[in-house]
């Protein structure tokens, strides 16, 4: 079971990055082209307003998850592969990849989120999004021939990858399976109380803190709920928030064929190559300018996913160091990662890719981890901070980039001072 909530978490982030990569390529007023009436563009804003959110509560899911770990006797997991992936590396089956905002990205997105196909054929509109979903799954399909593995047998990769699941299996199956586990298999609950986040004191109060089976199974229909919808209400479900900014993308295009609020976004875009970059689909960043903001974004966001770390880490009793943690990490999300992916969606991906713009590729490490010891950690993170701020500024010295970067500097500054060279003291001291 622990094995699987690591999944889980991978998931969740993994999702999260897929669907913030899709919003940043939505253009933002008509100077972009290709929306033409207010209309269009209220209902672009809206959808990019309801993507984000949906993002946001992917992390949400990510606390729930940590929260149900621990209390199997198990921790968070961060680490993740970077982008592209194989369909079958996890047990959706579906792609696992960075793409801009279309019809097909929106698709993939309600396969995600979808309810389990015995709902699906309950609803009047189920039944095509099951076809819809079962063609993009890819149960028997060849791998591509400039794949990496593709020469190994499907039985010796599922060995390699026990997450590679046999059917694929939807993401509400796959909470289900661990909630069952949680009430079924003895004694499971073992892990300590401190060791788990209380929602409410990171503005998150729905998280629950799972210290018996009723708590573990109002955690996981947290999760299923937000994902795919109750019987009586699926329209604010992810699922059917897609669906929704699926129907009405296809209807401006049936009425305006001209209609185009997507920038010219690349999808999979890399700063270098990893040892985890097997699979195809993936595209080099070459103009200079965006890579160094690309590599910008990317040491942002693992700074960012050390924060978390240490802030599973902290114990309960620790309030002021959680709350310090936890800040830092949104300013980072809100008032970094956005803007900067704002800026990618716009820059070149130089002369070997022309006519396309680049996005965040969030690229991670394997030396990101935790960092155990929380007073050399806290000094590390707020150098981190300081050595980005430092080369925002150096960016901003780029003329079309210059108010963005500048602003980036500043806001990296604050938060490195709010947060401090070292962690504040406890309630108890």
């Amino acid at each position: 079971m622990l094995y699987y909530l690591s999944v889980a978490c991978e998931v969740e982030q993994g999702l999260c990055l897929q669907y913030l990569f899709t919003a940043f390529s939505l253009k933002d007023d008509f100077s972009e082209g290709g929306i033409s009436t207010g209309e269009q563009l209220t209902a672009v804003r809206r959808w990019k307003a309801d993507i984000f959110l949906i993002a946001a509560q992917e992390m949400v899911h990510l606390v729930q998850a940590s929260n149900l770990a621990t209390a199997a006797g198990g921790t968070v997991q961060l680490r993740r592969p970077n982008f592209p992936q194989a369909p079958d590396y996890y047990p959706t089956h579906l792609p696992w990849r960075l793409d801009p905002f279309s019809a097909e990205t929106i698709q993939r997105y309600i396969c995600y989120e979808r309810p389990t196909d015995q709902v699906l054929s309950r609803m009047s509109f189920g039944p095509p999004i099951r076809a819809k979903c079962d063609g993009l799954v890819d149960d028997g399909a060849p791998a591509p021939e400039n794949y990496a593995f593709a020469h190994l047998p499907p039985e010796l990769l599922r060995k390699a990858h026990p997450s590679r699941a046999r059917r694929a299996v939807t993401i509400g199956e796959m909470y289900e399976a661990i909630g069952e586990a949680f009430l079924t298999l003895p004694d499971v609950i073992i892990g300590p109380a401190e060791g788990q986040v209380d929602g409410r004191l990171i503005d998150f109060p729905q998280v629950v803190k799972v210290l018996s089976r009723d708590d573990a199974r109002l955690a996981v229909e947290l999760i299923i709920h937000q994902g795919e919808g109750t019987t009586s209400d699926r329209q604010d479900s992810h699922f059917g928030v897609f669906l929704n900014i699926y129907n009405q993308f296809v209807a401006f295009q049936k009425a305006d064929p001209g209609f185009n609020p997507v920038r010219p976004v690349h999808p999979n875009p890399l700063s270098e190559l990893h040892l985890d970059n097997t699979f195809p689909g993936w595209r080099l960043i070459d103009d200079a300018t965006t890579l160094k903001v690309n590599n910008l974004c990317s040491s942002t966001y693992e700074t960012m996913l050390l924060m978390l770390y240490r802030f599973f880490a902290t114990p309960s009793q620790e309030g002021p160091a959680q709350a310090r943690l936890f800040m830092a990490f949104v300013r980072i999300m809100t008032a970094i990662i956005k803007p900067l992916g704002e800026v990618l969606t716009t820059r070149p991906m130089g002369e070997q890719t022309p006519g396309f713009t680049a996005g965040p590729s969030f690229e991670i490490d394997p030396e990101v981890q935790l960092l155990p010891f929380a007073g050399s950690a806290w000094r590390y993170l707020y150098d981190r901070l300081l050595d980005d701020a430092s080369r925002a500024a150096e960016l901003a010295s780029v003329e079309a980039i210059a108010p963005q970067l500048r602003a980036v500097s500043a806001t990296l500054s604050a938060i490195a001072q709010a947060f401090g060279s070292a962690p504040p003291p406890s309630r108890d001291t």
